[in-house]
């Protein structure tokens, strides 16, 4: 195994899930659900429906399912149906409201609906927006079991899929690498938990694709580094070429290119009298900006699938086709 990338993709990994040694818990396996409320009829007054989210999001999170959203292939929708609002007469009117939250978790890739529930809401105050509030903290407090066994299911449910779903999930990943569609590709394979059944497998492929994205790419850096040069072959431009020439790792197809696009750098400064002494600097700074190589595609990686999964949950559930529950 290519040593540069693997520990690249394991300290990936480290940064969304850490393996469980022991039987698994809701603890030892987060796993990030987003939350989508719909409130597009309008039953809930627009602070309740804001409400609703923030308490969601607290409640998965609570019950293991928190995280970044947007490395998740599972999307919770709510909706609020259309309720009855009372308003009881006295020195201090009281408005009291009822009505039913509709759950439901849904597979955001396939349009599974992996369940759905159902819980009442019942809530009083001196508004209709204070009344749904009240109704909203009670049905989503720790004391609710409702919503709890819900959630907690859910989890065991989401485990599931993915230990059945490894290879399924892989091959989606290579129709998307296969296309060149890398964003995707890595964020399908990190939205799968480390504590899935056969996540080495999850490991090969991120290598096998990462490397794949690295030979495709380092062709465009040297042609960058090389036109940096071109209108530019003096020390500033030298200082230009490093942070381009550096992100091409020492395993990539054209690496071997890189480094004869260093040496003629170097040759052609060591030819040049007020060059001459820039070059063992220049050499120090490509050492030191290939030693943050990891660290650097860490981030970058990460980012770039976290800023891919941020377009993912919304769109896809206003066209979500209909779901097939699964028992």
């Amino acid at each position: 195994m290519k040593k540069t990338i693997l520990s690249t993709i394991i300290a990936l990994a480290a940064l969304f899930q850490t393996q469980p040694t022991m039987a698994q818990t809701v603890s030892d396996c987060p796993i990030p659900v987003a939350v989508v409320v719909d409130n597009s009829n309008n039953n809930l007054p627009a602070s309740a429906a804001t409400n609703l989210q923030s308490s969601l999001n607290t409640s998965l999170t609570r019950y293991g399912l928190g995280g970044d959203p947007a490395l998740t292939n599972f999307c919770l929708v709510a909706s609020v149906d259309a309720g009855t609002t009372e308003v009881i007469s006295g020195m201090r009117p009281v408005v009291t409201v009822s009505a039913y939250l509709n759950i439901s978790v849904n597979n955001i890739v396939t349009g599974e609906k992996f369940s759905a529930d159902m819980i009442e809401l019942r809530g009083a105050s001196q508004n209709e927006a204070a009344a749904y509030n009240n109704a909203i903290k009670g049905a989503t407090s720790k004391k609710d079991k409702n919503l709890e066994n819900f959630l907690k299911g859910i989890h065991s449910k989401i485990v599931g899929y993915y230990n059945s779903s490894v290879p399924y999930i892989i091959r989606q990943a290579d129709a998307a690498a296969l296309q060149r569609n890398y964003k995707k590709a890595f964020w399908i394979l990190s939205s799968i938990p480390t504590c899935a059944n056969d996540y080495e497998l999850v490991e090969q492929k991120m290598v096998s694709i990462y490397q794949d994205s690295l030979d495709i790419n380092c062709g465009a850096l040297i042609l960058q580094a090389k036109a940096i040069w071109a209108a530019q072959p003096t020390k500033e431009g030298a200082a230009k070429v490093i942070p381009v020439i550096s992100q091409i790792d020492p395993k990539s197809a054209c690496y071997g290119d890189a480094e004869n696009l260093i040496d003629e750098i170097k040759d052609e400064m060591q030819r040049k009298v007020e060059l001459e002494e820039y070059v063992e600097e220049f050499e120090r700074q490509i050492k030191l900006s290939r030693m943050d190589l990891i660290a650097q595609y860490i981030e970058a990686v990460r980012a770039i699938g976290i800023e891919f999964g941020k377009n993912q949950v919304a769109p896809v559930i206003n066209t979500m086709p209909m779901p097939v529950m699964i028992q």
